[in-house]
């Protein structure tokens, strides 16, 4: 891999980490508000636990992994009627398709 490359994966690496804080800021605030916590959907509880999964098992994880992710992300995007959580929630999805874009367009 040239060096070039390599560069750009470290700056996708950094944003891999970032995104993954804020995916532990939104499960905090979901976990520290029992109003909201008790309100979520076995559906979006379902799928968060699913993401919590992969987000703690993402240390040798492959280009697909994370594109893997979508189909949960999908159940819960929109479903907050929390705006603070809400809005975390939104950073975090598009913290996340920032570095997905960067990925394709590294492996081409």
């Amino acid at each position: 891999m040239d060096s070039s490359k390599v560069l750009k994966l470290l700056e996708i690496i950094k944003e891999i980490k970032i995104t993954k804080k804020k995916f532990k800021k939104v499960i905090i605030y979901i976990n520290e508000n029992e109003d909201i916590k008790n309100s979520l959907s076995e559906v979006i509880k379902d799928n968060l636990k699913e993401l919590i999964k992969m987000w703690q098992n993402n240390e040798d994880a492959e280009f697909d992994y994370y594109f893997e992710m979508k189909k949960y992300h999908t159940y819960i995007n929109k479903q907050f009627t929390n705006e603070i959580l809400n809005n975390m929630w939104e950073d975090y999805i598009e913290s996340g398709l920032s570095f997905r874009v960067k990925l394709m367009f590294l492996c081409d």
